[in-house]
């Protein structure tokens, strides 16, 4: 029988290690490579984390709205780009990234 925190260990080291691998490409970029070099990380943690879609955004400064500034998805993923996130969209998940708290679907 596996040992389930073996398992969710080893599953961490994994997912620190492609992060690590990421966060190095990503280091020292000149301005004009940044853009593409983001969205190519995108698909790369689509695909590691086994996800249909990824949004990166941030708070506005008046913290109303979460403002997204790349999305990908994968190929047949038929899903309209947003390009903001307001309170009543997704509550839950607005709350969450405002307390800075972690969620996860599966």
């Amino acid at each position: 029988m596996k040992d389930p925190i073996t398992n969710v260990s080893k599953k961490n080291l994994s997912f620190e290690s492609f992060l690590g691998e990421l966060s190095s490409e990503l280091v020292n970029l000149p301005l004009e490579s940044i853009d593409k070099a983001i969205e190519s990380s995108m698909k790369s943690l689509v695909d590691f984390t086994d996800v249909d879609r990824l949004h990166l955004g941030e708070f506005s400064t008046d913290h109303t709205k979460i403002e997204v500034s790349y999305f990908y998805s994968r190929p047949g993923i038929n899903i309209p780009q947003i390009t903001d996130v307001r309170e009543h969209y997704l509550s839950f998940i607005y709350e969450s990234i405002k307390k800075d708290k972690l969620f996860c679907f599966q």
